[in-house]
């Protein structure tokens, strides 16, 4: 779906328990400014770990785990739609 919008970036996926931190740090550390974790509320939790105090990088979350409370707490939408991806992109 990036490719469609043409959007740089890249997509990498978490292989283990804490592997969110490494990979928040790393991208960080490479200047990304930019880091989108497609998750619930735990690994979210782990993306902002390496990212606390770092003023560089700007952290969001599309809401993909089962209960997504940190989204619903704040009020943003429970999933995204077609629409709200089209929106983000």
């Amino acid at each position: 779906m990036i490719k469609m919008h043409n959007v740089d970036g890249e997509i990498v996926f978490t292989e283990r328990p804490g592997h969110a931190t490494e990979l928040s740090q790393l991208y960080s550390q490479k200047g990304y400014r930019y880091i989108i974790s497609v998750s619930g509320d735990g690994t979210m939790n782990e993306v902002a770990r390496s990212l606390v105090n770092n003023k560089d990088v700007i952290i969001g979350i599309i809401p993909a785990g089962t209960g997504n409370d940190f989204n619903q707490i704040t009020g943003f939408p429970n999933r995204f739609t077609e629409k709200d991806w089209n929106i983000f992109l």
